[in-house]
């Protein structure tokens, strides 16, 4: 004589989260880490044609990219250009945060949803920071010369994107690995009916 039971819902939730799709969204963010590592030249040229947009609208003149250089105060008497180096890319802080999603994919058991959700939170943090850094800083030449530019560039741009990779991990960490909020079974009325 067998008998046979059904295993517990949270068991089967458990061995839901370590299907191969789990494990196959571990691989893509880490080749896609990879992949902007080895393209991140290009990458800076796309990451200066967007701060071209913050720049342009905090100094006077016109503004324009070419390649890595955001040119601002055209039409002007000065012309400066802020060049995004490999060191100031939002690579840099992009790279770390895909790096925590692949091993919160293939070590925990959070939902994979819920991990790309807080990725792309994380994500969206960083990029938002590094570009305000980019626009303080020309702002800070644009208005107080190089010393400004300096300030902002070298001490309070560098503090306040560290915030916020630092807020970023917080969040990727808090949203990806939250338990998702069940209801409570309703109970039925006490008493009978008459």
């Amino acid at each position: 004589m067998s008998t046979t039971t059904q295993p517990s819902p949270r068991l089967r939730a458990r061995r839901r989260r370590h299907t191969p799709y789990r494990l196959l969204a571990a691989a893509f963010a880490a080749a896609a880490a990879i992949l902007i590592v080895a393209t991140q030249a290009d990458l800076r040229v796309g990451e200066a044609v967007l701060a071209r947009w913050f720049v342009q609208s905090v100094t006077a003149g016109q503004s324009v990219a070419a390649g890595t250089i955001v040119y601002f105060g055209i039409g002007t008497d000065q012309v400066t250009g802020i060049s995004i180096t490999a060191l100031c890319s939002t690579v840099v802080f992009i790279v770390p945060l895909i790096a925590l999603v692949a091993a919160m994919l293939a070590i925990t058991r959070a939902g994979v949803h819920r991990v790309l959700l807080a990725g792309a939170v994380g994500i969206s943090v960083v990029v938002v920071c590094n570009f305000v850094r980019f626009a303080s800083a020309a702002w800070a030449f644009d208005r107080y010369g190089r010393d400004g530019f300096d300030i902002v560039h070298r001490y309070a741009g560098s503090i306040f994107v560290i915030i916020g990779f630092v807020a970023a991990i917080v969040l990727t960490l808090t949203i990806g690995l939250r338990e998702p909020h069940r209801k409570a079974p309703r109970r039925a009325p006490r008493g009978g009916r008459r």
